[in-house]
């Protein structure tokens, strides 16, 4: 399964965020529901329209941008002070807070 075939972008669906088939379901969003623990099996029953490959569709997308750019890891000490590893990352021009 080749996740470019499920995963689009349209400027007039949901400002063009990455969507799963052209639906108003982003992938933010499916990815979202499997951090907060979620099962695919869940997912699929709340949305009876997605398909399991929709899921691993979503999962394929954002495997391939987090090899895009690596963001740095906090060290044992920040973790310590409990630092948020976005505080350690510093901004690009033009990517905002």
């Amino acid at each position: 399964m080749n996740w470019r075939e499920r995963i689009t972008a349209n400027p007039k669906v949901m400002s063009g965020k990455p969507c799963i088939r052209g639906m108003r379901v982003t992938v933010g969003m499916v990815l979202g529901m499997l951090a907060e623990g979620h099962s695919a099996e869940e997912i699929l029953r709340l949305y009876p329209y997605l398909e399991a490959d929709d899921i691993r569709a979503a999962l394929g997308y954002a495997a391939w941008r987090a090899k895009e750019e690596e963001w740095p890891l906090p060290s044992d000490e920040a973790a310590d002070r409990h630092e948020p590893v976005a505080a350690m990352v510093r901004e690009t021009p033009g990517q905002g807070a």
